[in-house]
């Protein structure tokens, strides 16, 4: 619930009408992600779902890529619910797709989204 206000009043002062969100929520279960008024880190972050695996990461397309980039690209606050649930190796697609969207794929800290 607190996740919910901070995100809300976030909106509130720093987004602007037809811009894209500077707060993004996400959760690792749809059940979850519903609880919040949030999406899926999958569909938040354009991973692919695979059950019962590991799964490989698949790079985005360059199309996909620009859509991703301009989406998150007002981005402030990157809230993450349920961190418990997340396993490392989602935490390492995680990792890669912020890395892919920033251009920067270096392990420091990330301290801003943009490209």
């Amino acid at each position: 619930m607190i996740v919910k206000v901070l995100a809300d009043e976030l909106t509130k002062r720093y987004n602007k009408p037809d811009e894209p969100p500077v707060v993004v929520i996400g959760a690792p279960t749809g059940i979850a992600a519903v609880g919040i008024e949030g999406t899926t880190l999958h569909s938040l972050l354009k991973l692919e779902v695979q059950q019962g695996s590991i799964g490989e990461y698949h790079a985005l397309k360059p199309t996909q890529l620009s859509k991703l980039k301009h989406q998150l690209s007002k981005v402030k606050l990157f809230v993450m619910d349920e961190f418990s649930m997340v396993a490392n190796t989602m935490l390492v697609k995680i990792h890669l797709r912020l890395c892919e969207i920033s251009g920067n794929y270096s392990l420091r800290k990330y301290n801003n989204l943009k490209s």
